[in-house]
């Protein structure tokens, strides 16, 4: 039975330490490991990578550079992760398999180096870029602003109407230079009871007409009182009192409201 047969004499059993680990992954004992390369010698059947492979390698190598260079532009930091994880795990299953299955040597080190290159390089890189164009972009909105500002508060100024903002328990927080023509200057109308400029008779019920709080259609206008003015007044006056018509609504964000 063993006549023209090349018989290996070994220990098998896991305690005896006669085992190696080989590149499929599993640990097989010594013995067989002396018995598989005696057999591939004699059927000269050798791990072999041919000149093709290299090709294919290079090929990979050039799709994974370009798939890893293009994912930061379409997609964030996690889906790309997942991405650059899938595409390496195929790409090493892959060459297991053809290892595996034909014998044949695809190295996967390269395509998956440039992988873990681009995802480390390109997403930080993806991160900063976004950083300074959200930097630039709220500069941008942040001088747009202030020359809005600067345009509002120059006609708020020049308008001879009055122009009055309240804070939430009715006194004022603002008042435009109109009021000057009335006798009173804005800085020292600032923090004052706006019910305390009205007529006594014409009080009862005008709080919520000029601390208005309503919008649109159902805010004050058109209403009509009669509110103190001082004697050096530049205008006409009758006992200290003149007629005014109110237009007031309320003004809202997400933290504030003021009228």
């Amino acid at each position: 039975m063993l006549a023209d047969k090349f018989v290996f004499v070994g220990t098998s059993a896991a305690g005896l330490a006669d085992s190696f680990q080989i590149p499929t992954g599993s640990r097989v004992p010594g013995v067989e490991i002396h018995a598989t390369t005696t057999g591939n010698i004699m059927d000269a059947n050798f791990i072999s990578k041919p000149s093709v492979i290299r090709v294919w390698e290079l090929l990979w190598v050039l799709f994974a550079g370009i798939v890893s260079s293009l994912m930061p532009i379409r997609f964030g930091g996690i889906h790309c992760g997942v991405g650059t994880a899938v595409l390496a795990g195929g790409i090493w299953a892959g060459s297991a398999f053809i290892f595996k299955t034909h014998g044949i040597l695809f190295s996967p080190l390269f395509p998956i180096l440039i992988l873990l290159h681009n995802y480390s390089v390109l997403i930080p890189l993806r991160y900063w870029l976004h950083e300074r164009v959200a930097v630039a972009t709220s500069r941008n909105t942040l001088v747009q602003l202030k020359e809005s500002q600067g345009r509002l508060d120059s006609i708020v100024k020049t308008i001879p109407d009055v122009v009055y903002r309240l804070d939430r328990s009715g006194r004022i927080s603002f008042i435009n230079d109109a009021v000057v023509q009335y006798g009173y200057r804005p800085e020292n109308l600032v923090g004052t009871e706006v019910i305390d400029l009205v007529a006594p008779d014409d009080r009862s019920g005008v709080l919520y007409r000029i601390n208005e709080r309503r919008t649109g259609s159902r805010a004050t206008k058109g209403y009509e009182l009669r509110l103190r003015v001082k004697d050096q007044a530049v205008v006409p006056i009758e006992e200290g009192w003149r007629h005014f018509v109110i237009a007031a609504e309320g003004l809202y964000n997400s933290n504030l409201h003021q009228n």
